[in-house]
């Protein structure tokens, strides 16, 4: 018996089926080579090289002092200190944007790095010129903070307090570390490759624009 021939539908199904197969192939390799390239920039953008002063944006981080290699951690209630060896050991601090390159730092108590009187850094809870710090860089993979108030430079002095100095030092040099950002960064490439393979709207992940939230641990 003679086999029946194939028809045009056939032959039609199968080149549909054909090219999506490839599109699928070529958009999985698209979006694996998305999330290398992001996997592998992650620890030049957690160690802020080469960020810009608008980088720090949303962004949750621990910050150390250039010169003595502490942390920043609250110094009592109501002020600061560069003391924490190690990353783990810091308060973290959500970057507010307030304008381009301006921030207010908001602790996981949700206090308000600020200055004070007598060039003292207080842990605030009024917004304002007071708790708001221009960012700008200050060499290789550091970072100064100036208090837009004219109150001077966020700076690290030598016993480990956090204080303003109205003139540029080495003691206002800073590094900000990013913190709890790996996890998120993972979800974030992931989820926006599945969507634009169309296995997922992506709209579901749009709830989670702000993230870090205001208070980040």
């Amino acid at each position: 018996m003679e086999a029946p021939a194939p028809s045009a539908f056939g032959f039609a199904g199968g080149a549909l089926r054909g090219k999506v197969a490839g599109t699928v192939r070529r958009s999985a390799s698209a979006g694996l080579a998305a999330i290398v390239a992001a996997l592998l920039a992650f620890p030049a953008l957690a160690a802020g090289a080469g960020r810009s002063p608008y980088a720090y944006a949303n962004g949750c981080y621990a910050i150390a002092s250039a010169a003595t290699h502490r942390f920043v951690v609250t110094g009592g209630a109501t002020a600061y200190r560069a003391t924490a060896p190690r990353r783990g050991a810091a308060m973290p601090f959500y970057f507010k944007p307030t304008a381009l390159g301006i921030y207010m730092l908001q602790d996981r108590r949700g206090k308000l790095v600020s200055t004070g009187s007598g060039g003292a850094v207080v842990a605030g809870a009024t917004p304002g010129p007071a708790a708001a710090w221009a960012a700008s860089p200050a060499g290789a993979r550091t970072f100064a903070l100036r208090a837009t108030n004219g109150a001077g430079w966020l700076t690290v002095d030598r016993t480990g307090a956090v204080r303003t100095s109205v003139a540029p030092s080495s003691g206002d040099r800073l590094r900000a570390i990013a913190r709890n950002a790996f996890p998120f960064l993972v979800v974030a490439v992931l989820w926006e490759t599945t969507a634009y393979l169309g296995f997922f709207p992506r709209k579901l992940f749009h709830r989670w624009k702000t993230w870090p939230p205001p208070s980040c641990g």
